[in-house]
């Protein structure tokens, strides 16, 4: 179907102008969406390996387990935001799966990503204004703005984006070089398919539709020197966006074979996204996830239908998408976002197939039929309009970990935290801890445990299981107008249900020892409740201590050092430890009324069977005087233990 009417170019170009504003509004609020925080753990290993490239003085990249497209790209981002912000990027952090700082990097580099996905937009109304009329090239431009899994993706560090565009572009050009075949087009052609491969390596199979599209609208007769320069072309693309090929062939096809071997071992994840031939599994993406099941249906019929009838490119965008899928459905671990490219060939297959469709009613003038075409298109795309309305709207609300932050910096310096699954991230409160709680775990084990504050996921800690404590907090999860997973905060009186080993012992600085927990096993860096038995097994290379500090007044010796040591029933000193109470929270900020849980864990051999006795106190390193405690005959806490045969 023809355009009717041959616009100004300024006009074209002012409506491509608008759709790339549309467009990018629609998607200017995931470019900060979670930030410090990344909710897609796909982004922590493109950037990281952006980081360390800059960190070594290496950007010539030679992983090839990610496209070098997206890598140099967001390299150069990278590059441009140290220079506007005057940061050294030799400094650039090690792991970013949770940052405190340096998050402009990532805010440049997920707005590269939203240009892209703009731009995406803007090429699909230049392809639909080359075969439909103005109103249905206008309509899918703005149907592509707002499916919400482009819109995602759109604000994501991943190559998925820059291959649909280089998708889109080429099906674009295919369009015009149907209608004007020349070899300047046929050679763009070729480069843009090599080009997108650096994006992701198996949409090389653009060389396929390039070769439908040559096949039936050859510019001149067959010949082999313009299939070799094409295909030239098309390495040179590929080599442009991937030069460790040349200096590191080896280890490209090394890779490649093991992405290969990835997507081929069913066993390397698990779940739903694993094993081969998933009908149900691809079914549901493409009518739920990846489009509107409305779009999915009409492209299908109008595929069906209209098939003999389409513009060659049509066709040949229809076969390099049956390739990709045929491709993808073989392997024994799947994803969506592989067919993201689905999303752009799948509307204007939509709405080619409304326009055709209102064409063949009898009896009603052009214009008519144009307006009833548009109409349709209109009510096939607005639960499309709506959904991506609300994902912009999502976007704009405040990230569940970081309103959990905001809770956590309202609560007093005390007893840990503990996070299930997301912990909070706060660079000037390192007591919140992470902790993989599982179903079978009492909370209140872990508050009578010197806990404070839990925070639970709500969806792997249903209503059901949580027992003897209530949540004082919700945090409300997607389903409830929130963003992110949906969260109950659990906070308890620790004085009130702290068990410990061992009464407790007046300071005479200000810190009371209220008690101790007592374990065996590896030593530890984080906080976990231990037994309040002192009769335990001998396991393990190391003595597990949890000790419990009440602060009456703010201490006067701030450099004290807490000591621990072990002697058996002779007397005999077996372990020491000198060390500060908290290396992440110095006693000289310590407040009256807080609860201070102490990590004390002694390495020893495997202990005998047998009693010892547990030492631990306060003393002042500088005069090497002990701090005395009340009601103790030689100013230190002392526990009797026993120690039994596995």
């Amino acid at each position: 179907m023809r355009r009717s009417v041959v616009l100004p170019w300024w006009i074209n170009s002012v409506i491509g102008i608008l759709v790339f504003a549309v467009a990018l509004w629609q998607r200017i609020p995931a470019i900060t969406f979670g930030l410090p925080y990344i909710p897609y753990p796909d982004e922590s290993f493109v950037i990281d390996l952006v980081f360390r490239g800059f960190r070594e003085d290496n950007l010539l990249f030679t992983n090839f387990l990610r496209p070098h497209l997206s890598y140099n790209i967001y390299a150069v981002a990278v590059a441009l935001d140290a220079w506007w912000h005057g940061f050294d990027v030799h400094t650039l952090p090690i792991d970013t799966d949770r940052i405190s700082s340096v998050i402009t990097p990532f805010i440049a580099t997920r707005s590269v990503s939203a240009i892209i996905g703009a731009c995406c937009c803007v090429v699909l109304y230049i392809w639909g204004s080359q075969i439909l009329a103005l109103p249905y090239a206008i309509i899918a431009g703005i149907t592509l703005i707002f499916v919400t899994y482009h819109m995602e993706f759109s604000g994501l560090l991943a190559p998925d984006i820059m291959a649909c565009l280089g998708v889109v572009v080429f099906f674009m050009g295919a369009s015009i070089y149907e209608k004007t075949p020349s070899q300047r087009t046929a050679m763009l052609l070729a480069l843009v398919a090599g080009i997108t491969a650096g994006a992701k390596y198996n949409f090389i199979g653009l060389i396929i539709p390039l070769a439908w599209m040559l096949w039936h609208r050859p510019y001149a007769p067959f010949n082999w020197r313009i299939i070799i320069r094409m295909f030239l072309c098309t390495i040179m693309g590929f080599v442009f966006t991937t030069p460790s090929l040349l200096v590191h062939g080896r280890e490209f096809f090394e890779g490649f074979i093991r992405i290969l071997s990835y997507y081929q071992n069913k066993n390397t994840i698990e779940g739903k996204y694993a094993g081969r031939f998933p009908f149900e599994l691809y079914a549901d993406w493409f009518i739920r996830i990846l489009i509107s099941p409305y779009i999915a249906v009409c492209a299908a019929l109008s595929t069906l239908v209209f098939i003999r009838r389409m513009p060659y490119h049509f066709q040949a965008a229809i076969l390099f998408t049956s390739v990709q899928f045929c491709f993808f459905f073989a392997q024994g671990i799947h994803y969506p976002r592989n067919f993201l490219f689905y999303q752009p060939i799948v509307i204007m297959l939509a709405i080619y197939g409304i326009a055709q469709l209102a064409t063949y009613i009898p009896q009603i003038s052009l214009l008519p039929k144009q307006l009833l075409g548009v109409g349709i298109s209109l009510i096939i795309i607005t639960p499309t309009l709506i959904a991506g309305s609300n994902l912009r709207t999502y976007y704009t609300r405040t990230y569940t970990p970081l309103q959990i932050n905001e809770l956590i910096t309202q609560l007093p310096k005390n007893t840990p935290t503990i996070g299930a699954i997301e912990p909070t991230i706060l660079a000037d409160t390192p007591w919140v801890i992470p902790a993989n709680l599982s179903l079978d775990q009492d909370i209140a084990y872990w508050q009578s445990g010197g806990v404070q504050t839990l925070i639970i996921n709500r969806k792997l800690w249903p209503n059901t299981v949580i027992k003897n404590v209530r949540a004082n907090r919700h945090i409300n999860g997607d389903r409830e107008g929130g963003s992110g997973w949906a969260y109950d905060i659990y906070t308890n009186d620790v004085d009130a249900t702290l068990r410990t080993i061992g009464r407790p012992l007046r300071g005479a600085d200000g810190v009371d020892i209220i008690g101790v927990r007592i374990g065996t096993g590896k030593m530890r860096n984080v906080f976990s409740p231990l037994d309040t038995q002192s009769r335990i097994t001998a396991r393990g290379p190391a003595l597990l201590l949890n000790i419990y500090f009440h602060v009456q007044t703010p201490p006067t010796q701030t450099s004290a050092l807490l000591f621990v040591q072990l002697f058996d029933a002779n007397g005999t000193k077996i372990s020491e430890r000198n060390t500060p109470p908290l290396a992440y929270y110095p006693m000289s900020q310590w407040h009256a009324g807080e609860i201070i849980v102490a990590n004390a864990d002694l390495p020893t051999n495997t202990l005998t069977p047998g009693q010892y006795q547990l030492v631990c106190g306060f003393y002042v390193a500088e005069t090497n005087q002990r701090i005395s405690l009340a009601g103790s005959n030689n100013g230190t806490y002392t526990i009797p233990i026993t120690i039994v045969a596995p």
